[in-house]
């Protein structure tokens, strides 16, 4: 089987992914981002993972939970700012395309 802990979008919640597999070879990568391999039958794949995620403390899913509220926070704040950007600048651009109607009228009749 394969094995790599994520983040699971749906639930917001630090998950271990258990993928069937026919590696016979236990791997540990060097790369975090590559799976760990290790033999365990694929009909044993609900049991393994139950196995396994006691690992991941209850301290690593709050500090999950605070990052994606930072995240969330930091998307609101680019949201406000462009906003904010909207409103100093629309005036601007009509200005602007006001005087480009002007120096190319001809294309405007």
């Amino acid at each position: 089987m394969r094995f790599k802990i994520y983040y699971n979008e749906k639930s917001n919640k630090l998950d271990i992914n258990c993928l069937r597999d026919t590696y016979t070879d236990i791997i540990l990568p060097e790369n975090a981002d590559q799976h760990v391999y290790f033999p365990i039958p694929g009909d044993m794949q609900k049991d393994i993972k139950a196995y396994l995620m006691p690992i991941l403390s209850e301290e690593e899913a709050t500090e999950i939970e605070k990052i994606r509220q930072e995240i969330e926070a930091l998307n609101l704040k680019r949201k406000d700012f462009i906003e904010a950007l909207r409103v100093k600048y629309n005036p601007v651009i009509i200005e602007k395309c006001e005087e480009f109607r002007l120096q190319n009228s001809e294309w405007f009749i």
